[in-house]
């Protein structure tokens, strides 16, 4: 019965919006577009980049959810595949 109401839960659209809006306050993602990187280091850094930034946490934070994966997965490196 549990199993099937988070399924349920997760399944509504509603809840990608609760994932996104709770990675963005715990991670601050809306201060990303007033990071400004050192222009010699980073020159292609632009507001689209920051979007893409901020989007990518998000979605890789809603994995976590959807997929039922470790919380430990936002520490671990990315795995490589041969």
């Amino acid at each position: 019965m549990f199993d099937q109401q988070v399924k349920r839960m997760l399944a509504d659209p509603r809840s990608r919006a609760l994932a996104t809006r709770f990675a963005s306050q715990w991670l601050r993602l809306q201060d990303v577009d007033k990071v400004r990187p050192d222009g010699l280091l980073f020159p292609h850094w632009d507001a689209s980049l920051s979007e893409a930034f901020v989007r990518e946490t998000e979605l890789f934070f809603d994995s976590i959810v959807r997929d039922n994966r470790s919380v430990l997965d936002l520490h671990r490196p990315p795995t490589t595949r041969s």
